[in-house]
């Protein structure tokens, strides 16, 4: 994929749909995620509801990098400790 290509997916405009099949929900979890302030709110593209295709994809990695450090914390919180003097 050369760099224009690379920037046009970035910014291309994609709708509910296409938000819930890269989140693997439903369309209305969508929506319900962006009432409770779990997801952010698409773009008003007349009567239209869009989502840049880049800040979705930015969302996801954030979500799995936080997932990964959440998880190797638990890991690590439940690692047996050695005693001293042992």
């Amino acid at each position: 994929m050369d760099a224009i290509a690379a920037l046009d997916e970035v910014e291309r405009l994609i709708d509910v749909g296409e938000v819930a099949r890269r989140l693997d929900v439903a369309p209305a979890t969508v929506y319900s995620m962006v009432r409770a302030k779990t997801f952010f709110p698409p773009m008003e593209v007349g009567r239209l509801r869009k989502w840049r295709s880049g800040d979705v994809t930015e969302w996801i990695v954030a979500r799995r990098t936080e997932t990964a450090k959440i998880a190797a914390a638990a890991k690590e919180a439940t690692k047996p400790r050695k005693r001293r003097g042992a």
